[in-house]
């Protein structure tokens, strides 16, 4: 019987799923994920939660309970250090201790699977083998699944790229390879096409908390049915997130890079109505970055913005009164930003005396 590997669908998985689902789809063993969050799972994690972590840590904890008497193994990352372009960046100080706050949580676990991901001290690919090991696997078993892993990752960050919510790759890896899936129809891919006849709002911030509908009480389907068009980070290619500030080099965590990356971004786009930043409270990561951002916002950029941070006490009224006052606002700013430039037009068609010449240089 081939072993069960259980892994939570939060956090982390919200950026490397395709990587370790293949990896150890590869070596022959069964993954188990566990469901959307739901109400039952968020109230497990709460109850087993200290107060002070924030929201998708104890959403994580839920999950872990769902999974941990249906499986052989809990895989539980520690990710702690990536080297990009030769520099340290490190993960959120609650996902580094992660296995340590699971362990403590919980009296009775299956085997924990602990990927110590630290590219200071080790190649990932030999932290990968280190888990293959104590599946009886051996290292050439290990290399193969890993590079394999690598591959299907970076075809599902295409994929993500041509508009495909992470939500969707869950799902449709649920029941098929991942090789399987097509790309995407949708336009809201990279380069966009901007319909301006609706809102463009970036809305910023960690894909396990944009894309789980249970913590962010469907943020995003809320603001597409106030008949705005959303773009996320998850959207952007990678140059662009890293090319957009040069304030990412003062960064040193993971993934808050590509929060600020893309915000800024956001912010210089002409295209861009409104910008949405969402984070959890007590996330100590997201107090720096959203301080940054707002301080960019404010000097540079006459985009307007709106935080929103979510908790287990957040509510669908008090979120659906605010984003409609948010999108009335940014609807008010956009006409208008339009009304002047169609003065400007017709301004200048009538210095011209023939408005098509103006017209067409415009």
């Amino acid at each position: 019987m081939q072993p069960r590997i259980g892994i939570a669908r939060a956090l982390y998985s919200y950026y490397h799923y395709p990587l370790f689902k293949t990896f150890f789809e590869s070596l022959g063993t069964s993954v188990i994920l566990s469901p959307k969050t739901n109400k039952d799972i968020l109230k497990s994690g709460l109850e087993g939660s200290p107060a002070e972590i924030c929201l998708p840590v104890k959403a994580f904890i839920g999950h872990i309970a769902y999974l941990k008497d249906k499986v052989d193994y809990l895989f539980i990352p520690r990710i702690v250090c990536t080297k990009n372009k030769k520099k340290n960046q490190f993960g959120c100080p609650k996902a580094i201790g992660l296995p340590d706050l699971i362990k403590a949580t919980f009296d009775q676990l299956p085997p924990i699977l602990e990927l110590t991901w630290d590219e200071r001290i080790k190649r990932l690919k030999d932290s990968f083998s280190t888990i293959g090991k104590i599946l009886s696997k051996n290292n050439r078993e290990s290399n193969y699944a890993y590079e394999q892993a690598q591959k299907v990752q970076l075809e599902v960050n295409q994929l993500l790229k041509q508009g495909y919510t992470p939500d969707r790759i869950f799902q449709e890896a649920s029941t098929s390879s991942f090789s399987t899936i097509s790309p995407s129809t949708k336009s809201n891919h990279f380069p966009f096409n901007f319909d301006q006849s609706k809102l463009t709002v970036g809305v910023v911030g960690h894909p396990y908390l944009l894309f789980d509908n249970e913590l962010s009480i469907s943020i995003i389907d809320r603001l597409e049915s106030l008949n705005a068009s959303v773009l996320t980070p998850s959207m952007l290619p990678l140059d662009i997130v890293h090319n957009s500030n040069s304030k990412l080099d003062e960064l040193s965590w993971i993934y808050e890079q590509e929060i600020l990356g893309s915000a800024v971004f956001f912010l210089n786009n002409k295209n861009i109505d409104g910008l949405l930043l969402v984070a959890s409270f007590a996330c100590g990561t997201a107090a720096v970055v959203n301080a940054i951002i707002f301080y960019e916002a404010a000097r540079y950029s006459r985009v307007p913005m709106l935080i929103i941070l979510l908790d287990e006490h957040s509510a669908e009224t008090g979120l659906m009164t605010r984003l409609e006052s948010f999108v009335d606002l940014i609807s008010l700013a956009k006409g208008k930003r339009m009304s002047r430039v169609t003065t400007n037009i017709f301004s200048n068609a009538i210095n011209n005396k023939n408005p098509l010449n103006s017209l067409s240089k415009g």
